[in-house]
């Protein structure tokens, strides 16, 4: 099963040509109309972040007064990911459009080029064809595909690029053939596998704030074999691997502002990545001196000394006050016990109630979903050979901690994606050669064959049926874009953008913005990139360090417009994003704004703050597709409404008279809507109606796409009509319009 190397070398190469095709499928549904359209989530940020380095090359944008408006936020990430995506943008012209380019084909690239390690890692512990095995589940496994598809670039493209380097450099690292190496006098190439450990470790520092799950699993599982193995030599190396990571943190850390969380922050790059780095070095340290002098007499001795240092090492992490309550909110998140990741969907778990639950991985990892626990036994039953001991339980370790994060989050699949292909492959080809031999050996192989065939089945034919979709036909006004929820949102936030205002902070971060939007969190990233606006909360979550999350993710879902003009202007927010994602309570901001325009309805009154300004775009998928929810026939995707005074129709009448308002508006689509306005007379002799909308002229009468009133308000005082112009000015400053004249 050994193949020759030029073969395995075509093979691999044909792999990695497949990876990038899989990955780049849909690249033209994503490049409809000469604009790339991010997928909605991070990518948008990534989006920006690059375009704002490529354009202050090497700066960073550390500080944006666009995140968590109206505090502005210090931004999490960490460097590596967005230099290499701006640099590439840098060199393709710096502009918006070079860092969509870059979006659209790096993470193909990067996903293909991580089959390259993937192989290594396999073939070192089972042969060339293990290695091209593993190459070819890790090229074809969906929960990596997802994370480097075309258009994807979000940080977790080079994570699982610079992860699968760190796996294959840790099983060489743990090879008994690398301390051989080092022990001799030309120890160079036994040093390359340690110091690939520490350039990757320090690569996904520098690129994911989720890196603690790395130093957690995969440093303690390198000190967990080399100590039970009694290999000072590889331990040695590992430590200085471990302190020159931290020395490199050390100096990032205060180059990159405040970290969000606080100085020992566990979502943020921070002190506590420096100081988890450097108790590590010192446990692996401690564990060779320990080794040298006194070499362990067996196993058990050795095994004592492993618990006993990795004992003292946590308590010594936990002793300082800053790790020990940074570690809490950090346990919170992987457990989803706080309530922004029990909503996101990617931190939902892999297996869930219900017949549905139970097939949904097959989406995921096809028929290896349902042996993930089982991956470490695969690793382990390579243990058995001698030759390969130390690495194959370094791979054990690595499937159980990133395939229990994985069962927990789906998010963990681009980690797990790795060592559960080198782990699949194994286990495949130890059962193989498990059965030679055996009675009935080849009826056995077939059936084990066709097993594999039929668990890798989904692999296969999720891709193959995305390739066969149709293009995406133009929909709506005949914009291919709004064939995708996330191509109807990139619309819509055009739409945003030309309706509203300009204003500071996105070319300039030392800008204050004027004002700001309040939108669903899940959406934010992609307007901030398209509309370049200051939001109140977005994707990030509570994760930006605003002071205002919380109450921002709930605005949809106020019942009072009294207390959703008092938060909006809280936030300084001059603007509001509805949009249509499947049930919502009825009396909700988003059901009466979104559902209702704002207009009166039984037993509901109207809300005379909120005045719609934009909707749609006709024809396009809102929100609610992305998850399957239902949605009511002809929903519009999403409206913007701004919040404004009002003007006060004043309009003279006997008390208890009643009198009415109305005005028919317009949308940019043709939509027209009766709006309506009615009250008494108070004791006073007035009637007071207070309305958001100007007439006869638009809304701030400077842009297309607005609505617009079809004529001036028309007021009805008992049986006599009136016409009354309100004005823009009046609407803005809460004016009063008195009625008079003739009928």
């Amino acid at each position: 099963m050994r193949g020759r190397g030029p073969s395995a070398a075509a093979g691999l190469v044909a792999i990695a040509a497949a990876a990038f095709a899989l990955r780049a499928q849909g690249w033209d549904a994503v490049s409809a109309g000469g604009h790339v359209v991010l997928p909605i989530g991070d990518a948008a940020y990534h989006a920006r972040r690059a375009l704002w380095t490529a354009q202050h090359w090497p700066s960073l944008l550390l500080f944006d007064p666009l995140v968590a408006f109206p505090d502005g936020s210090w931004i999490p990430w960490p460097p590596l990911h967005t230099w290499l995506v701006a640099g590439l943008a840098r060199a393709l012209g710096g502009d918006a459009a070079a860092v969509e380019r870059v979006a659209l084909w790096l993470p193909p690239l990067l996903g293909a080029l991580a089959t390259a390690p993937v192989f290594a890692a396999a073939a070192r512990l089972g042969g060339r064809a293990a290695g091209l095995g593993a190459a070819a589940l890790f090229a074809a496994l969906p929960a990596q595909i997802q994370y480097s598809g075309a258009g994807n670039i979000d940080h977790h493209c080079t994570v699982a690029l610079l992860g699968a380097t760190w796996l294959a450099a840790a099983l060489a690292a743990a090879s008994p053939a690398a301390a051989a190496t080092g022990a001799a006098a030309a120890g160079i190439r036994g040093a390359l596998p340690p110091i690939g450990v520490a350039l990757a470790r320090t690569g996904v520092l520098l690129t994911w704030p989720g890196s603690l799950a790395y130093l957690a699993i995969a440093d303690a599982a390198q000190l967990a074999v080399l100590g039970l193995a009694g290999r000072s030599r590889s331990l040695a190396a590992h430590a200085l691997g471990l302190a020159a990571s931290a020395a490199v943190v050390a100096v990032a850390v205060p180059r990159l502002g405040p970290p969000v969380g606080g100085p020992w922050s566990a979502i943020a790059l921070s002190w506590l990545h420096a100081a988890a780095l450097a108790v590590l070095a010192l446990a692996a340290a401690a564990l060779a001196a320990w080794e040298r002098g006194r070499p362990g007499a067996d196993a058990r001795t050795r095994a004592a000394r492993l618990a006993a240092t990795l004992l003292a090492a946590a308590a010594a992490l936990l002793a300082l006050p800053g790790p020990r309550e940074a570690l809490l909110p950090a346990l919170a998140f992987v457990g989803q016990r706080e309530p922004w990741s029990a909503l996101n969907a990617e931190q939902r778990p892999l297996f869930r109630s219900g017949a549905q639950g139970w097939l949904a991985p097959l989406a995921h990892y096809g028929g290896l979903a349902y042996a993930i626990p089982l991956l470490p036994l695969a690793a382990l039953a390579r243990a058995r050979d001698r030759r390969v001991r130390e690495p194959a339980r370094v791979l054990a370790l690595w499937t159980a901690g990133f395939g229990a994060l994985a069962l927990a989050q789906l998010r963990y699949g681009n980690e797990l994606a790795a060592p559960a292909s080198v782990a699949a492959a194994l286990g495949v080809r130890e059962a193989w050669r498990a059965l030679a031999g055996r009675p009935r050996a080849a009826l056995a192989r077939a059936a084990l064959a066709a097993w594999v065939a039929l668990a890798a089945l989904p692999l296969v034919a999720l891709p193959i049926a995305r390739a066969r979709l149709p293009a995406p036909a133009a929909a709506g006004d005949g914009d291919p874009r709004l064939a995708t929820p996330a191509g109807t949102l990139d619309r819509f936030a055009e739409t945003l953008r030309a309706v509203t205002p300009e204003t500071g902070g996105f070319d300039d971060p030392a800008t204050a913005p004027a004002y700001g939007v309040l939108a669903p969190p899940n959406v934010g990233h992609a307007l901030r990139w398209g509309a370049q606006r200051a939001l109140a909360a977005d994707n990030f979550g509570p994760y930006a360090g605003s002071r205002h999350f919380q109450e921002a993710r709930a605005f949809s879902w106020l019942e009072s417009e009294a207390e959703a003009v008092a938060l909006a202007e809280r936030l300084r927010a001059r603007f509001v994003v509805t949009a249509e994602y499947g049930a919502m309570p009825p009396r909700s901001l988003a059901a009466r704004l979104h559902r209702d325009d704002g207009r009166a309805r039984a037993g509901e009154p109207r809300w005379e703050h909120f005045r719609l300004v934009a909707e749609g775009p006709a024809g396009g998928r809102p929100l609610a597709d992305l998850v399957g929810a239902p949605t009511p026939a002809g929903a519009i995707p999403y409206k913007l409404f701004e919040v404004v005074p009002g003007a006060v129709i004043e309009a003279p009448a006997a008390p208890g008279t009643p009198v009415v308002a109305r005005v028919l508006l317009e949308t940019a689509g043709g939509r027209r809507i009766p709006y309506r306005a009615a009250t008494l007379a108070a004791d006073d002799g007035f009637a007071r109606l207070r309305v958001p909308y100007p007439g006869p002229e638009p809304l701030a009468s400077d842009g297309a796409g607005k609505v617009r009133a079809l004529g001036p308000w028309r007021v009805r005082i008992g049986g006599v009509l009136h016409e009354v112009a309100v004005g823009e000015h009046d609407v803005l400053s809460g004016a009063t319009v008195a009625v008079g004249g003739g009928s």
